[in-house]
Parts: structure tokens; C-alpha cells; sequence
């Protein structure tokens, strides 16, 4: 009839195909997608048996039709009602199949899909893995007959580490029975950096520089400078005569006095250049400039005196004299090394060399001035001057018909000029 046709037709409709769209997140308010799907399957075993109901029915119907119209139509109608009952049914179904169930089990084949994907890298890290792990089985089994031999050797070193052990345990319980190991535990826990300084450095000076020099090149320059200065006076006595060609008219004293002030004013230009070149050609850092040159002119004026007498009265002897001077002060003064270091003899003539107060002088210029020690070193350089001067003016005149006599006799063995 009609309604087998309809039936036929919603029956028959297949369910959407995939659309393309991915799978909806499964929304955890909704029933589990098993129980709906179970939902489903009981729902089409439900319209079956509906289904072979109305079958029957019409296998009575088709009885009926030659036996009674009336019932016919009757059956008829019921089976009308039956079929629209079942068409609703089953459009109810179909939709709840395409809003509901489709997508969920959409979802699962997709989560089924990405679940193999995982698998399938897994595998691969795996195989990739083994290799890997391979060699490092191979290393533990190396590892672990290394580890046997060793052991092995240990093994049979044992008795003799025993035997040691217990000498040791030994003589350490008779250390114990003579001194106080707690004591020898106390000074082992201390720290060592500490008890070295300690020793090293037992008291802690406060340090407080009066007079700092910069560095040792400005501490060093009193010593050069006045070695420069003396050096300079050598220099004069050998370039320069100390008496003149022809001075058979002049006295003496006359000759000493007109010859002096020659040299003393070339040891001027001298010092000059030598000081002024501390400063500003080595610069060095002197406290006290001004006082550093007139203390340079000071010990020039001395070292003139003593030099040229020494020339102008005992001729070349005074000039070997002025040498073994000049060694005896650098060994001596105290320019280089403090005088409680220098050896007995140094530390005997130091108070005689005026090296000693010529490099005193310099020295209070260069770090700070203290004025009782500059007046002090000024005077006794001075009388080093002082007396000089006085041999020259004095016995110059007494001392040559001598040395002139030496002299002559000296230039006549051909070994001097």
C-alpha cells in the first residue's frame, strides 16, 4: 500500500557522507558516545520489531480482503496509523542519526586516526632509538668486565691493604695513648689560609706615609742626579787646564781663584741642564722644583771645589784621586742601598763623603722638605767646600813646585801627557 512505499523510501535514505569538517570537541555535558550509539542500535532493534508487526498485519490483511471489506478498510486503517507512526519514528531517528550520532562517530574514527599517527611515531623513535641503546649495552658489557678485572685485583690486593690497615689502626691507638688526638683534629679543622697569614704577617701594621715618593725612578733620582753632577766636574778637569800656558806673571792664588770661577760657572750651565731635564724631560715629580735646582747649584758649587782643587793643586794624581772618590761615594753614600745594609767600611766614611748630604738634600726636595735636616746637610756640604777652597788658596802655591816635579818627570817616561 501507500504506507509500504513511504516506509520504503525514508528507509532507504542513506546517511551523509563526510563533509570535510573536522570533528566537533566532544562536549562533556553530552551522554558518552558508546551509550549513544547503544541508544541507537536499540532504537532500530525497536522499529524492526515494529516493522515485522506490521507485517503480519498485512499478511492478515491480505486474508481479510477476501473474507470482510469492512475489516479490510478497518486494517486498513490501522495499518495507515501504524505506517505514519513508523515514518515518524524513523525521521526522529535519521535526525538524531545526522545531529548527533554521525559526528561522534566522526570524532572516534579521527581519534582513532591521530591515535595510530602517534603510534606510528613512536615505532619510528624506537627503531631509531635501538641502535642507540644497542651501543650502550655494548659499552656496560665492556664497562662490566673492566669492572670485574679491577675488582678482581682488588681482591687480591685485600690481604695486604688488611694487614696495612691494621698497622695503621695500630700505631694510631698508641698516638692515641701518648698525645690528645682532639687537639690534633682542632688544628687540622683550622683553616689553613689563616694560620699561614697568621704566621706570615703575626702583627698588623697601620701604615702612615709621611713623604710618599711616586715610584722607584723618582726615588732613585737624588743618587743620578748627583752622580751627573760630579761626573760633569771629571769632565771640566779633563777638557779644561787648570792653570794657564803662560802664568809665570800670576801668584798662585791668583791662578786658582781666576780658573776657579771658569769652572764653577760651567758647573752652573751643567746643573741646570741636569735638573731642569728631571722635571720636564724624565718627568719626574719633585714636591719642591725650586729648592730641587738650588740644591743642584749647592752641591755643584761643592763638587767644583773639591774636584778642581784636587786637579789645580796635585795635577793628574788629583785626578786619580777624584776618581777613587767618586767610587768610594757610590758605594758609599747610601744613593742606592740604606747605609745599615752597606758593609762595615762604607757605613765607617759615610759621614765623610759629601755624596752622603749632596743626596740628603735631594731627597728632602723630591718627597717634602723637612728644614731641620736641609740645614743640617747644607752646612756640612758646605765645609766640604769650605776646606776646599782653603787647601787651594793655601797651599796651591807650596804643593806645585812639587807636583810640577812629578809631572815633568811622569811626561818624560812617555806613558802620560
Amino acid at each position: 500500500g501507500n504506507a509500504d512505499e513511504n516506509t520504503s523510501e525514508e528507509g532507504n535514505q542513506e546517511p551523509d557522507g563526510d563533509t570535510g569538517e573536522e570533528p566537533n570537541q566532544q562536549n562533556p555535558d553530552q551522554p558518552n558516545n558508546q551509550e549513544q550509539i547503544e541508544n541507537a542500535l536499540n532504537q532500530l532493534t525497536s522499529m524492526k520489531a515494529t516493522l515485522q508487526d506490521l507485517q503480519e498485519q498485512l499478511n492478515q490483511a491480505d486474508e481479510m480482503i477476501t473474507e470482510n471489506n469492512e475489516a479490510l478498510e478497518e486494517t486498513m486503517a490501522n495499518l495507515k496509523e501504524t505506517a505514519q507512526f513508523t515514518n515518524e519514528r524513523l525521521d526522529a531517528f535519521i535526525t538524531e542519526y545526522k545531529e548527533t550520532i554521525e559526528p561522534r562517530i566522526k570524532e572516534e574514527i579521527q581519534h582513532a586516526k591521530s591515535s595510530l599517527e602517534s603510534a606510528k611515531n613512536i615505532l619510528t623513535e624506537i627503531q631509531q632509538t635501538i641502535p642507540e641503546a644497542q651501543e650502550i649495552l655494548n659499552r656496560t658489557a665492556t664497562n662490566l668486565t673492566d669492572g670485574e678485572d679491577l675488582l678482581e685485583s682488588v681482591l687480591a690486593e685485600y690481604p695486604y691493604i688488611n694487614t696495612k690497615i691494621n698497622e695503621l689502626a695500630d700505631k694510631i691507638r698508641s698516638v692515641e695513648g701518648k698525645t690528645d688526638l682532639s687537639e690534633m683534629i682542632e688544628l687540622l679543622q683550622n683553616d689553613p689560609d689563616a694560620e699561614r697569614n697568621f704566621f706570615e704577617e703575626p702583627v698588623m701594621l697601620n701604615q702612615n706615609k709621611l713623604f710618599p715618593i711616586e715610584n722607584y725612578g723618582t726615588g732613585m733620582t737624588p743618587f743620578y742626579t748627583i752622580l751627573a753632577i760630579w761626573v760633569g766636574g771629571l769632565l771640566l778637569i779633563s777638557l779644561l787646564a787648570t792653570d794657564p800656558h803662560h802664568g809665570e806673571s800670576y801668584t798662585g792664588r791668583q791662578i786658582y781663584f781666576g780658573r776657579l770661577f771658569t769652572f764653577i760657572t760651567i758647573g752652573f750651565v751643567q746643573t741646570l741642564i741636569v735638573t731642569v731635564g728631571d722635571m720636564y724631560l724624565l718627568g719626574v715629580e719633585i714636591k719642591e722644583p725650586i729648592w730641587f735646582i738650588l740644591f743642584g747649584l749647592l752641591s755643584s758649587v761643592v763638587f767644583i771645589l773639591i774636584v778642581y782643587t784636587l786637579v789645580s793643586v796635585f795635577g793628574d794624581i788629583g785626578k786619580a784621586l777624584a776618581i777613587v772618590f767618586l767610587v768610594l761615594q757610590i758605594a758609599g753614600a747610601g744613593g742606592t742601598y740604606p747605609v745599615d745594609l752597606l758593609p762595615e767600611f762604607f757605613q765607617a766614611i759615610n759621614p765623610f763623603l759629601p755624596f752622603t748630604y749632596a743626596i740628603s738634600l735631594m731627597r728632602e726636595a723630591v718627597g717634602g722638605i723637612v728644614w731641620s735636616r736641609v740645614q743640617h746637610d747644607a752646612i756640612v756640604l758646605s765645609m766640604f767646600g769650605l776646606v776646599a777652597l782653603l787647601v787651594g788658596a793655601l797651599f796651591k802655591a807650596r804643593l806645585n813646585k812639587y807636583t810640577h816635579k812629578l809631572m815633568k818627570k811622569s811626561r818624560e817616561t812617555g806613558l802620560f801627557h
